[in-house]
């Protein structure tokens, strides 16, 4: 199992990347072992994912135009659609990755690359759905919170992929964009299915 000091110091590693700290290399955790440990991570991010969603139907509900509206499916099935949608999103992010690295002719930098992604991703979910927890609580922090969190989501990317790919801008700012399209088709493709299901479901 993985220990808190473990994770602690592999965010510290992917926030050395985003800092262009040498430092990273001694501390992110790249050998064989270090590469399928980091896929705990995926499992340790779903619970934040749950939250976020939960904490925007809270800030949804706050809002009389939006809370009128129905769901269009059951808050359950919505949530597990999220979970799916994230677990499916991070295997194709990751895929895309192997396969970018190994096209640049970077085949060493696979395991940093991958592993700095996971653990870089479970820091920016856990950000945002402490950001969206709080937002709940109150919604005039919403610019101030939403806009640092999407700052440093950009910063910690940027930071990983280009120290991993050893990339530069061209390059960094174009695996962003692949990345981005990924989890923007995932997400719409699963939200069709789940449309298209339960409104077979209900005829």
């Amino acid at each position: 199992m993985i220990s808190p000091a473990y994770i602690a110091t592999q965010w510290r590693a992917v926030i050395a990347m985003a800092q262009d700290n040498p430092a990273w290399r001694d501390r992110l955790d790249t050998d064989t072992d270090g590469f399928y440990r980091s896929f705990w991570s995926v499992l340790l991010t779903l619970p934040a994912v749950v939250i976020s969603f939960n904490a925007t139907l809270r800030l949804r509900d706050g809002i009389p135009s939006l809370a009128a509206q129905d769901l269009g499916m059951p808050v359950g099935v919505l949530v597990g659609l999220q979970l799916l949608t994230t677990l499916l999103g991070w295997a194709g992010a990751v895929i895309l990755l192997g396969l970018l690295a190994r096209g640049m002719k970077a085949d060493r930098q696979v395991s940093p690359l991958i592993v700095g992604y996971n653990w870089s991703e479970m820091l920016i979910q856990w950000l945002m759905a402490a950001c969206l927890l709080l937002v709940s609580f109150g919604p005039e922090l919403l610019v101030f919170l939403v806009i640092g969190a999407f700052i440093f989501t950009v910063y910690l990317r940027w930071g990983v992929l280009r120290r991993a790919l050893q990339a530069n801008v061209v390059q960094t700012m174009a695996v962003m964009f692949m990345l981005f399209l990924v989890q923007m088709v995932t997400s719409l493709v699963l939200g069709a299915i789940g449309d298209l299901l339960f409104a077979t479901a209900g005829t």
